[in-house]
């Protein structure tokens, strides 16, 4: 399935930063586990189903730190976009996924409202390390005015590095809002607490 075989559209952004190129040298995720942390994932899309990482510890393939359950469903969406930007094969047509051929992990931190707590993702880092993922991809932040322990995303970090565990982080939204979120506000947590 996907792996740029032509057969399906590729999204732009996929084709923006050249993947296909990367594609071409072998690299299409292969082999790869991915922790993505944000709202669970629909472990059932079909554009994924086949790229779910499989334990027979963890049936729904990941964990949930919101309900400290093993079902990490995606009640809000934002998860499966990202969960499809890094793996997302085109079985519905269009192929969304940088890594196609990845394993997700899907572990949810974030509920249905996208809320959640730093120790839940510090935690969710810990199992992705614990259970053999390769990389930890992670679409969330929190703001500086909200009082974010920048010492421990440190440690976390540092922590899953040392495993060869490496992170994706962004940035947050607030890049080109200025007058709202002065330098070095505009980048959220942990995006600006990334490891050396």
């Amino acid at each position: 399935a996907g792996g740029g075989n032509g057969s399906k559209e590729i999204t732009w952004n996929v084709t923006k930063v050249n993947v296909p190129a990367v594609w071409a040298l072998g690299y299409t995720g292969a082999g790869i586990k991915v922790g993505v942390l944000d709202t669970g994932v629909n472990f059932n899309h079909v554009d994924l189903a086949d790229h779910m990482w499989i334990d027979p510890s963890y049936p729904n393939h990941g964990y949930d730190f919101v309900n400290n359950d093993n079902n990490p469903m995606d009640d809000h969406g934002h998860g499966t976009h990202c969960a499809g930007t890094v793996a997302g094969d085109g079985t519905a047509g269009s192929q969304t996924g940088m890594a196609p051929n990845a394993t997700i992990m899907a572990l949810k931190v974030l509920n249905s409202a996208g809320g959640g707590t730093e120790s839940g993702v510090w935690a969710a880092i810990q199992f992705t390390v614990d259970n053999g993922g390769d990389v930890i991809s992670m679409s969330l932040g929190w703001q500086h005015s909200w009082g974010v322990d920048r010492a421990s995303w440190r440690n976390s970090f540092n922590n899953a590095l040392a495993a060869g565990v490496i992170a994706a982080v962004a940035a947050g939204n607030e890049g080109d809002e200025l007058s709202s979120y002065p330098i070095p506000d505009n980048v959220r947590t942990p995006g600006d607490c990334p490891p050396p």
